[in-house]
């Protein structure tokens, strides 16, 4: 417990009237909220309340500082409502990076239905086949259609990528059926990557 706790213990026990009142909303024993109190006064160098044996009163120091201390807990209620209503409820930019293909044929569909579920969330979406620097460049949301290199990011699998090597009937019948992986290297091939080699 530091010193916010007891801020609140003392809120608490003039609010309630009684440190026996405080302690029992907050399941805390009589002689504890008495030591904290005691603690609270030594550290602030004042007396912050007059006690007797059946209520307390503020002293002019303890009014000064209930006030500010109300502020202060209204503050931090206030800060803590604030995140909970954001988190509740996207808002803000949700920048995305996709390669060109994929972001025309999976993602740009369903853009307008997302935008109505999300109406105070603004959508930025790149669409690109070079590998952008996600971290640096401020992106939220990647798309990669290859292996995740040592990286500290979080990545989900999405699907499965089959791709196969193809040809049109007239080039093999041009430039004949390759039987080896050696008669790739004698024929135009195309790469569909931003790789410089294929693994087969």
């Amino acid at each position: 417990m530091g010193n916010l706790t007891d801020m609140e213990i003392f809120s608490r026990v003039v609010t309630a009237g009684s440190m026996s009142a405080a302690g029992r909303e907050m399941a805390l024993s009589p002689a504890v909220v008495s030591k904290r109190i005691r603690r609270l006064e030594e550290r602030l160098g004042a007396r912050l309340l007059q006690r007797t044996t059946r209520q307390i009163a503020l002293t002019e120091e303890g009014q000064g500082y209930y006030e500010r201390v109300v502020a202060i807990l209204a503050s931090i209620e206030e800060a803590e409502s604030y995140v909970s209503r954001r988190n509740s409820k996207p808002r803000g930019t949700l920048k995305i990076s996709a390669p060109t293909s994929f972001g025309r044929i999976h993602i740009a569909p369903y853009i307008n239905k997302f935008m109505q579920l999300n109406p105070d969330l603004n959508l930025s979406l790149i669409l690109s086949d070079d590998f952008v620097d996600i971290v640096g460049e401020g992106f939220d949301v990647a798309v990669r259609i290859a292996e995740l290199e040592n990286s500290s990011l979080i990545a989900r699998r999405l699907a499965d990528n089959h791709r196969v090597i193809c040809a049109a009937p007239d080039y093999l019948e041009r430039h004949g059926i390759p039987r080896s992986l050696e008669d790739l290297g004698r024929h135009n091939c195309l790469f569909a990557t931003n790789q410089d080699n294929w693994r087969l």
